[in-house]
């Protein structure tokens, strides 16, 4: 069965279906980082990441590659730029942060994503999509502040971060929309554009003494290489193939309030697998942001 057979109501609810995978495979994300970040740089970690998820995507879907338009390949070129600026802040910001923090202060983009909408683009979300946005907000607010909250300095990149990711959720939104732009190759070349952008800042700032960027040997950092291949592959590939085909039936602020989800995911992989544990407002907020992704999923009908 095609796709594009769905009608409006199942497309969307498919969209949304699509964007909770991403969402899941970015949140498991943080954690896979934070193990590489123990043996590559940065800068090098994101440019391989993101090359061999290119390669890989590039001969899977090469058919579907060829003659890329101009508005095409310019938006692409452009989201790239917006994800270098993510994933810079974002590995910095995970370098002096825990996997949970980093992966709810990324994700205040549920709250900025509709005011950029609004003020850019002058859209204004449905009043339940506007109800889930503020639910996000106080779910995130709760998973993150407590009373003697002092954000540290990775905490404070991480929220830079989140800037960019509304930028690149809008910013896909408008990419998608315009008919002379294809989904898929949208989804391949930011990734490639990302590569390559990534790259020349590895050579630029992480080089070695032999001229090019710091990698550690396979034996002793097997877990490191281990966790770029998942990286590459479940948290590179998929979801940003997924992402852009997704935001075609549903829109940018919806798919901010499911991303809104991200902080959950992340916070699950950090208490099984690095051992954080959350304090109770925390679980509460997690709580909200579930609720919030309910509500707006519902269709709610008056008695």
């Amino acid at each position: 069965m095609r796709l594009d057979n769905f009608g409006g109501g199942n497309r969307q609810r498919l969209g949304d279906f699509l964007i909770g995978i991403a969402m899941v495979l970015w949140g498991a994300s943080y954690y896979m980082s934070d193990i590489a970040l123990e043996g590559f740089g940065p800068f090098t970690l994101t440019a391989l990441r993101f090359s061999l998820a290119f390669i890989i995507l590039a001969i899977a879907l090469f058919p579907k590659l060829r003659r890329p338009t101009r508005t095409t390949m310019f938006f692409s070129a452009l989201i790239g730029l917006v994800l270098l600026y993510i994933y810079s802040f974002s590995n910095y910001g995970l370098l002096n942060t825990s996997v949970s923090n980093a992966g709810f202060l990324s994700n205040l983009a549920v709250i900025i994503t509709p005011v950029l909408s609004t003020v850019f683009l002058g859209k204004k979300p449905e009043r339940k999509v506007f109800i889930a946005i503020v639910l996000c907000g106080v779910g995130v607010c709760l998973l993150t502040l407590s009373d003697n909250f002092v954000p540290a300095l990775g905490d404070i990149l991480c929220l830079f971060c989140s800037l960019g990711c509304a930028a690149h959720l809008l910013l896909t939104d408008r990419a998608v929309g315009d008919a002379r732009t294809d989904a898929v190759q949208i989804g391949v070349f930011q990734i490639g554009f990302c590569a390559m952008f990534m790259t020349v800042a590895a050579f630029l700032f992480e080089r070695s003494e032999s001229g090019i960027p710091r990698m550690p040997d396979f034996q002793g950092a097997e877990n490191a290489w281990i966790a770029l291949a998942m990286l590459s592959v479940l948290c590179t590939a998929i979801p940003f193939v997924l992402q852009p085909i997704a935001q075609r039936w549903t829109g940018a602020m919806r798919a901010g309030v499911i991303f809104s989800m991200e902080p959950v995911v992340a916070g699950i992989v950090g208490y099984f697998f690095a051992h954080e544990v959350l304090s109770p407002r925390a679980y509460v907020g997690a709580g909200v942001l579930v609720f919030s992704l309910i509500y707006m999923e519902t269709e709610w009908k008056k008695r």
